[in-house]
């Protein structure tokens, strides 16, 4: 009960380390509660796409920024994020690996005649015209990042959210785990109009759901 109290009440989540403190267990019993906690706290499927005003924008993870290299060419030291947020509605955010995933991402979650607010990733190009959105950009290389209502900056602020969460509590996560940390922060920013007690009620609602096994999360 506790963990399901501090997963969804605490607003950057709560370490291993810590949680195996206040419950007198070991920090691998710990860390096994959170992720099948986090299991169960995951996006399952989606009732609606994204429509209105979409931001959409992706973040790097981990590594060493002097490893840091674009999204066009080279190895990565950093694993990357991507997040498309409706304006005043849903966010939803994965870790993905190529670029034609972010292609994929908005053809499967942005409705059809949305306007699409993004940087100049040329992925975004492509998504916008594949799937008839109206699409603007703001030009962040020339140090453009607000045109009017044309920016990114809804899905910046979550991105300095995650990364307190990931840095300034867990310290670091494994980019094998990254989705299962990314899914717990994203189930609480999209209720975070709602109570402690009602975020609390519905994670432990669907806890009785599929279980995660240990097996299945080291493997």
């Amino acid at each position: 009960m506790l963990a399901v109290w501090f997963i969804s009440s605490h607003k950057k989540g709560i370490a291993s380390t810590q949680l195996a403190k206040d419950l007198n267990v070991t920090q691998k019993t710990a860390w096994f509660m959170m992720h099948r906690l986090r299991h169960a706290a995951r996006t399952r499927s989606f009732n609606r796409p994204l429509s209105g005003n979409v931001e959409a924008d992706e973040t790097f993870i981990g590594g060493s920024d002097m490893n840091r290299l674009t999204r066009q060419k080279g190895k990565r030291a950093k694993a990357i994020v991507m997040g498309i947020l409706e304006r005043g509605g849903e966010l939803r955010a994965y870790k993905i690996d190529h670029g034609f995933q972010v292609v994929r991402e908005i053809t499967k979650n942005v409705a059809r005649g949305a306007r699409l607010l993004t940087d100049e990733y040329q992925p975004y190009r492509r998504a916008a015209k594949q799937n008839e959105l109206v699409h603007e950009t703001v030009n962040h290389r020339r140090k453009e990042y607000v045109r009017d209502d044309v920016h990114c900056n809804s899905l910046e602020g979550y991105w300095s959210q995650l990364k307190r969460q990931i840095f300034g509590i867990h310290h670091w996560v494994s980019r094998k785990h990254l989705d299962r940390y990314v899914g717990e922060n994203v189930w609480r920013y999209n209720r975070r109009a709602v109570s402690e007690v009602l975020r609390f009620n519905e994670l432990l609602a669907i806890t009785d759901g599929s279980r995660l096994t240990y097996p299945e999360l080291i493997a």
